[in-house]
């Protein structure tokens, strides 16, 4: 059984190694040139192999062991060229950066992360930092893509010290923030708004528009936060009640946009450019347009692993579909995750992406069994119980890893979902 299954996806069999590399680079293996140099000639000696295919065709377990060697190198040697040295300096001066993400509202507060460009001497300073603004009506309409000018003190974020409590710093770290600072009101001055680049701002814009419209509509307070949540991955407006009740109840995926919320972008995208006469039948045009559009979505929300993973699986998935060949779902998870990791190894390291791939994992491999121990002739008890399969399938993946990382566990799961 576990033979065929490898053979069926091979994405997974490149995946292990790559995956162990990672994990060897990030805790085990101190950093060396060697590693790179390992890489690059096994490497060259895969090339060499594949241009003489024939006459070492004898030989495919050395073509397949130097493949996974080069590939759990490959690992190690891109958590090397990737890892983050924070800077453990105190440093005042005058900074002009841009805001990466959307302000979170705090008491005293605007919570913000900025990408640091230059400081006032015209040196190049780039930097990820942690900035918080003192509030007041002008800190309140800051906003994602704003260029700022400020003064401030940066300093090394620390923990504070207590027993058992969660590792802010190393979080930090993992994100590429080595310092944080405090900007008192007066202290700093907006130069510009969307200077992300032109793509960024456009999808700013349109979630900025989108807010707009729910604002229009009437939304406010815990309904706009919601709502904002689960359209277009905007969570500044939520606060620790909303996420401390949907968390106890089970139901917080449901605030992070992810594979539910791209599939029915995709289903909506796909019935639409269908539905238009000189698309309909012109399938390559159509995929292209879908992985696009899709794409598009995941920028608005800010790209965060659930949905990179989602906007990737169905990237091949429409792909495969285009192509016209059948499809090995653990094959698509496995080749999404390989190529997200290629980009971001650190990902790994994330908690939603461990979550996310988790929960698809075990929804596809226990759903099929669960769903099987009961039928119910009726429609609707039928697609109760699927449902809730759906649910305890996605508990078992991701349980033990929700009681790790957040000390509790959800015992209300079953009844939420089935009204999610």
């Amino acid at each position: 059984m576990l033979p065929v299954f490898f053979y069926q996806v091979p994405f997974f069999r490149l995946l292990m190694p790559f995956l162990i590399g990672i994990v060897s680079g990030y805790y085990l293996i101190s950093q060396s040139w060697c590693g790179l140099w390992i890489c690059l000639a096994v490497f060259i000696v895969l090339c060499i192999l594949t241009i003489k295919w024939q006459s070492f065709k004898s030989y495919r377990w050395m073509y397949g062991l130097l493949l996974y060697l080069f590939l759990f190198v490959a690992g190690i040697s891109l958590i090397w060229l990737n890892r983050y040295s924070p800077n453990v300096e105190t440093e005042h001066g005058i900074y002009i950066g841009v805001i990466e993400e959307p302000p979170i509202e705090k008491e005293s507060s605007i919570k913000t992360i900025v990408r640091i460009q230059e400081d006032t001497t015209h040196h190049i300073h780039k930097e990820t930092v942690l900035v918080y603004v003192r509030k007041d009506s002008l800190s309140l309409t800051l906003a994602q893509g704003d260029l700022l000018l400020f003064e401030t003190t940066l300093s090394p974020v620390l923990n504070a010290g207590n027993p058992y409590e969660f590792d802010y710093s190393s979080y930090l770290n993992q994100i590429h923030i080595g310092r944080s600072a405090f900007v008192e009101s007066g202290q700093w001055k907006r130069l510009d708004t969307y200077a992300q680049g032109p793509l960024i701002n456009a999808a700013n814009k349109i979630r900025s528009m989108l807010l707009h419209v729910y604002q229009k509509a009437g939304l406010t307070g815990n309904e706009l936060a919601v709502a904002s949540a689960l359209t277009v991955g905007y969570r500044a407006y939520l606060d620790n009640d909303i996420l401390n009740a949907y968390s106890a109840s089970g139901a917080m995926h449901v605030l992070a946009v992810s594979g539910l919320h791209v599939g029915i972008v995709y289903f909506i995208m796909d019935l639409l450019l269908a539905s238009i006469p000189f698309l309909g039948k012109r399938r390559k045009v159509r995929a292209v347009m879908l992985i696009i559009l899709l794409w598009f979505y995941a920028l608005i929300t800010g790209l965060p692993p659930s949905v990179m993973r989602s906007a990737t699986m169905f990237s091949f998935i429409i792909g495969i579909q285009f192509f016209q060949r059948k499809t090995n779902t653990y094959n698509s998870i496995a080749a999404s995750a390989f190529l997200l990791l290629v980009i971001n190894p650190f990902l790994l390291f994330s908690v939603s992406f461990q979550l996310s791939y988790l929960a698809v994992l075990a929804i596809v491999f226990f759903h099929p069994l669960i769903y099987a121990k009961i039928t119910f002739n009726n429609w609707l008890l039928d697609k109760i119980w699927g449902l809730t399969c759906v649910s305890i399938a996605a508990q078992i993946g991701t349980g033990a890893l929700a009681l790790y990382y957040f000390h509790q566990f959800p015992v209300y799961f079953l009844l939420t979902n089935l009204i999610v």
